[in-house]
């Protein structure tokens, strides 16, 4: 799939704070340890997770926010290749589902210059929209899908195939026409909204665990 991040406000490089990319890091030769570390969908069970505690005792790594200090070595490869670009609101950037990326912390004399004049750094908006093929295969088992919150056996099928049977889940980029947009206005106002409050849920289940499993990160690394 391709990804669009779109730039809601201009991200001046020496304030830091915008969109960092590793560039070729979806074709690097380390990017299945780099998936294997972070926990990607990539290395999940065929069947998926069977609940909370299953996924986070199955889950192979950590997360990207932690590889700095789970796999430091990956990390160190990610910023050598990362490359920063000077955004402008409006701007859209591009790039492969599977390029690592983030959102840059600000500068430390950015930040001390709002301090300064008694200001806190400002919050910089984006809007990031995923674009797959309709023979994408949903994620199965526990997590935080939508689709699967709605319907489970969702799950281990293809986009298409979910659209096809519960509704349009995973819409077109292109509509065949207004009906289809209307039906998208109803859905996201019904099934959208209920699975959205069940993901809400999930989210608290979840809490507590990555906590947990936040403080043995650090016990680990200290």
């Amino acid at each position: 799939g391709i990804n669009a991040w779109v730039a809601l406000d201009s991200m001046p490089l020496q304030n830091g704070g915008g969109f960092g990319l590793a560039v070729g890091s979806h074709r690097a030769p380390w990017r299945d340890e780099a998936h294997f570390v972070t926990g990607a969908t990539t290395t999940s069970p065929p069947d998926g997770f069977k609940s909370v505690e299953d996924l986070f005792e199955r889950r192979t790594g950590s997360g990207t926010c932690n590889i700095a200090t789970s796999a430091p070595h990956i990390h160190r490869r990610m910023e050598e290749t990362e490359r920063v670009y000077p955004v402008q609101l409006g701007d859209v950037i591009f790039h492969d589902r599977w390029v690592f990326h983030r959102t840059l912390p600000f500068s430390i004399s950015f930040v001390e210059s709002e301090k300064e004049q008694h200001r806190s750094p400002p919050i910089y908006r984006r809007y990031s929209l995923r674009y797959g093929p309709g023979s994408s295969i949903i994620p199965p088992g526990y997590g935080t899908e939508p689709s699967v919150l709605w319907d489970e056996s969702n799950g281990g099928r293809t986009a298409d195939q979910v659209c096809e049977l519960t509704g349009p889940w995973y819409p077109r980029a292109n509509p065949a026409d207004f009906e289809e947009i209307r039906n998208l206005y109803h859905h996201s106002n019904t099934k959208l909204a209920m699975a959205y409050d069940i993901q809400e849920q999930r989210k608290q289940e979840m809490r507590p665990l990555l906590s947990k499993h936040a403080r043995q990160q650090q016990q680990q690394h200290a």
